[in-house]
C-alpha cells in the first residue's frame, strides 16, 4: 500500500511544481494591464486590523473626521516601493473610478469612499 501512495505522489509532482509558474503567470497578465488586483475585501486580515470599510459611513468611531474618505488620503492612489504590480491612475481615470490602489493594502483596490485607521489628510 505504501508503494501505491509514493506512486500516486510521486505522479502528482510536475502538477504541484508548475502551479507557482502558473499563478505568477496570471499576476504578469494583471500587472502588464496595469491593474492593481481585485477589490481589498473586509474580511481580509489586514483589512480588519485596520478596520477598513469600504463605506466609511459603516466605519468605527474611530473615524471622527467625518470627511475622512480613501479618496482624501495621502496613501490613496499611491503605490508601494518595488510594488510592479501597482500604477497609481492619471487625474482623468482617478476622477471616475470608484476604486484605486492603497499603500497600506498591497495589491488590492480601495472604495473611494471608504475608510481605514490609518486615514492621513492630504497634505
Amino acid at each position: 500500500m505504501k508503494r501505491r501512495h509514493s506512486l500516486k505522489l510521486i505522479s502528482a509532482l510536475p502538477l504541484i511544481a508548475a502551479l507557482p509558474s502558473i499563478a505568477l503567470g496570471e499576476a504578469k497578465k494583471d500587472a502588464s494591464k496595469g491593474k492593481a488586483g481585485a477589490m481589498l475585501d473586509e474580511n481580509d486580515t489586514l483589512a480588519k486590523a485596520m478596520q477598513y470599510k469600504a463605506d466609511a459611513s459603516k466605519a468605527s468611531a474611530m473615524r471622527a473626521n467625518k470627511k475622512a474618505f480613501c479618496y482624501n488620503c495621502s496613501k490613496y492612489n499611491v503605490c508601494m516601493a518595488g510594488d510592479a504590480t501597482c500604477k497609481p491612475l492619471d487625474k482623468a481615470a482617478l476622477a471616475k473610478a470608484e476604486a484605486a490602489s492603497c499603500q497600506i493594502f498591497k495589491g488590492k483596490l480601495v472604495a473611494k469612499n471608504g475608510w481605514c485607521l490609518s486615514w492621513q489628510p492630504i497634505g
